[in-house]
């Protein structure tokens, strides 16, 4: 009989048997995929050192060429994992542009491997022996090989280009009644949260699909063709009494093909039953199978609050708008959710999202971008694995900090936590262009479209890196989704104008003052009429912008306008006056063509200087 040693690492609450591909927190096995428990056991094994990325990858995936993202994918999966008790608690610390190094103190155990011998046999036979561990390893170890053989894969095996296309449609009130209204869009909003965390669907943000809103008659396939989708789920809602009945299909644009359909009754309390299982069947026709990951993202509730689930979704949905009454309502939807569920978390980082973006056009910075870090901290505290806070704590620093290391910071961990995340690389790509980092900034973008193809609008990073002709064409695939989006109507009127085709840029801001006439759309339309030379229309509007006491006018706005009669010293002086507002706007000064006549200006360069750009 031959006794020999075998590796056993203990750290925390958390026991790893490399040899039985088993970890344990406090006797009970952690379910883990194997590239996941490939990734840990290489860590684990060199624990203090740094171990690059690309040794990572060449060791997990030997045999297959994959992204980085996969990589960034498991680590932020471990670090859920091992995240002590929920308190967030890090055992994997990332190297920035080199790899990462596993941090906790471990106990390294050597186990006894008795090996019996039968003097003669042609073969060993081999009994591992782990105290009384011996079962709870056994069986899981068996489990796992048999999952490694059919179930592993690249976390990028099947890439987002090859992605299912969807579009969930508002869902059809059968009763006259504008709470139901709002109830069919909420539901398809809410499906179209859950759905859009998978990777393996492509699935049309909320924005694109609110103009079907209101419309009974809705042609499905004529949508999903509008759309340019592949698949459309459509469905009706009716309230009876106390209890809800929906019914839902899946169906195929290109063929008018019904993939699924079904019928649901709950009780109206019970929302989340109707959601989830509508959700799950969804997801199961659409993806042949699911991973345990997507699984539990089906599965996870932000809230066990039915009403504060609602009033989120409502929030969500008036935030969209981009107007002013969308923000109003938004946030104060949203406000009444995290007051009904202080610890929703997610509903923290919307409200954090709809501050900032009220901020400036809808509501004053020193209102609004407090409101913004408060919630984004109070998301972060609840869950800091929570990639949306991480990216709202980014948003905040970047525009009103103009912390731009910090801001770095708070991107790269937001894409660290979640590498799929579109949104993440396109506030990436925005932190690059207002730098003037081109080449980084075009390629944050690219990752984002490649993730989400028709659902990230990158005209905001196109026009601050000149690409006014694809600021453009972006803008107006937008538009073809929803003619009323305020954001894409103002970048294609802003891009116009620097191509120096004033008539169309006034038409196209016309078109959003139509939506709504804010103060940035007049003051953005009076520099263009201030280029063509047209001053008496310009000083006209600055006189109007001056006279508003009914909601917040920027100082950057009238500085945009005197920039564009050329008249330096008012433009320089309300700058100043921007400066001291905490504009944001202030942080797209370096990149900023607005200001193009300003830049050799020493008191300009100084404003930049203090900005830290």
């Amino acid at each position: 009989m031959n006794v020999h040693a075998k590796n056993i690492y203990e750290f925390g609450s958390f026991r790893l048997d490399p040899a039985q591909f088993v970890l344990l927190r406090e006797g009970s096995v952690v379910p883990l995929t194997p590239k996941v428990f490939e990734t840990l056991k290489i860590l684990v094994e060199r624990n203090g050192q740094v171990v690059e990325k690309d040794e990572l990858l060449q060791k997990i995936w030997s045999d297959t060429v994959v992204e980085e993202a996969s990589l960034a994918k498991n680590i932020s999966v471990l670090r859920k994992v091992l995240s002590e008790n929920g308190s967030g608690k890090s055992y994997i610390e990332t190297i920035p542009k080199r790899g990462y190094r596993f941090t906790a103190p471990l106990k390294n155990n050597a186990a006894p491997e008795i090996v019996i011998e039968q003097p003669g046999a042609p073969t060993k036979k081999r009994l591992v022996f782990a105290g009384a561990l011996l079962l709870a390893i056994l069986l899981p170890a068996m489990v796992f090989a048999a999952y490694r053989l059919f179930v592993d894969q690249p976390a990028n095996a099947q890439t987002v280009s090859t992605a299912k296309t969807v579009a969930i449609l508002p869902f059809k009130p059968l009763s006259v009644n504008e709470e139901d209204e709002s109830l069919g869009l909420g539901m398809a909003d809410a499906l179209i949260i859950k759905l859009g965390q998978l990777d393996q669907v492509n699935v049309r943000p909320t924005s694109n699909i609110r103009q079907f809103a209101g419309q009974p008659q809705t042609d499905a396939l004529a949508a999903g063709k509008s759309l340019k989708v592949d698949i459309v789920l459509e469905g009706t809602i009716q309230r009876l009494d106390d209890r809800l009945r929906i019914t839902a299909q899946l169906i195929n644009v290109a063929d008018g093909r019904q993939i699924w359909a079904d019928k649901f009754e709950e009780k109206m309390n019970d929302f989340f039953v109707v959601q989830d299982a509508i959700a799950e069947r969804v997801a199961n026709s659409l993806i042949p199978q699911l991973t345990e990951a997507e699984r539990e993202k089906l599965a996870r509730r932000e809230t066990d609050n039915p009403e504060a689930y609602r009033l989120y979704v409502l929030g969500c949905i008036w935030i969209d708008h981009e107007t002013t009454e969308g923000f109003t309502k938004g946030i104060d939807y949203l406000r009444q959710a995290v007051a009904l569920d202080p610890d929703f978390a997610i509903a923290h980082a919307a409200l954090s999202h709809a501050y900032s973006d009220a901020s400036e056009s809808h509501l004053a910075p020193s209102e609004a971008m407090p409101n913004a870090r408060r919630h984004a901290e109070r998301a972060l505290e609840l869950d800091q694995t929570l990639s949306w806070a991480h990216y709202q704590v980014a948003w905040v620093k970047m525009l009103h900090d103009w912390d731009w290391a910090g801001a770095e910071e708070s991107f790269r961990r937001t894409i660290e936590l979640d590498s799929t995340n579109a949104r993440a690389h396109f506030g990436y790509g925005t932190y690059f262009a207002l730098l003037g980092r081109r080449e980084e900034a075009l390629s944050e973008l690219e990752q984002a479209k490649k993730l989400r193809p028709l659902n990230i609008i990158g005209s905001n990073i196109l026009y601050r890196v000149g690409e006014y002709d694809r600021a453009i064409s972006e803008a107006n695939k937008a538009l073809e989704m929803n003619p009323k989006r305020i954001s894409s109507l103002q970048w294609v009127a802003m891009s116009l104008e620097r191509k120096g085709m004033y008539a169309e840029s006034l038409a196209a801001f016309e078109k959003a003052r139509a939506v709504e006439d804010t103060p940035e759309l007049k003051a953005f339309q009076a520099h263009t009429l201030a280029l063509m030379g047209n001053r008496g229309e310009a000083l006209k509007t600055i006189d109007e912008l001056k006279a508003i006491n009914t909601r917040y006018v920027s100082p950057f706005y009238i500085a945009v306008i005197y920039a564009g009669l050329g008249d330096r010293e008012q433009a320089l002086a309300w700058l100043e006056k921007a400066f001291k507002e905490r504009s944001w706007w202030i942080a797209t000064l370096r990149t900023n063509p607005q200001f193009e006549s300003l830049r050799a200006e020493p008191r300009f360069q100084n404003l930049l200087k203090r900005a830290n750009l």
